[in-house]
């Protein structure tokens, strides 16, 4: 938690730092393309880059402290199978997919659970769904279960979901396949 708060307050701080930058006239500077944007373009990049390392850290720490080895994507995404039914029906982009779910802060506060809600059903090509969701989906065959830690940028970003996830979260997701139709 101490992490989050940090990186917070480090985010809110550029971000800030760069909202009075771009608050300052510059003669001749007005249309778009110029230094100035140039410039608020690189800086929020340098804010994106202090965060993502930020989250990366937070996760790191997470998976020592419980002794979890997990695999990381490309994109972020931390995870690992615990069950693996490599013969049954494997989850592509169009496929219907029913999963039950919990899904918990790092510390541990469940924000939704499929105890609660019933199995979430959704058609990947069409649903609306977290990005690191349908990438740890897309990971999976009907029957497997698995565990992900999905950063912020691949979860519900800067805001959260204005519910029960807070802004810049990062989730700890439970996930078990019950059925997939192509």
């Amino acid at each position: 938690m101490r992490t989050f708060l940090v990186a917070s307050a480090l985010g809110l701080a550029l971000l800030w730092g760069l909202l009075l930058s771009g608050c300052k006239e510059q003669a001749g500077e007005s249309t778009p393309g110029t230094s100035r944007t140039k410039q608020s373009r690189k800086t929020l990049e340098q804010v994106n880059k202090v965060l993502a390392e930020k989250d990366q850290e937070t996760i790191k720490n997470f998976l020592q402290r419980r002794n979890w080895s997990m695999e990381q994507t490309s994109t972020g995404l931390w995870y690992r199978v615990l069950e693996h039914y490599s013969d049954a029906e494997k989850i592509t982009a169009e496929s219907q997919v029913t999963y039950t779910y919990h899904t918990r802060l790092l510390d541990g506060t469940l924000c939704y659970s499929s105890e609660k809600r019933g199995p979430r059903q959704v058609k990947l090509g069409a649903a609306q769904i977290v990005p690191g969701i349908k990438e740890a989906l897309l990971l999976l065959h009907e029957g497997d279960s698995a565990q992900f830690v999905v950063p912020p940028h691949l979860a519900y970003g800067l805001v959260g979901d204005q519910k029960r996830i807070p802004a810049r979260a990062i989730l700890f997701y439970a996930i078990r396949v019950q059925q997939v139709t192509p």
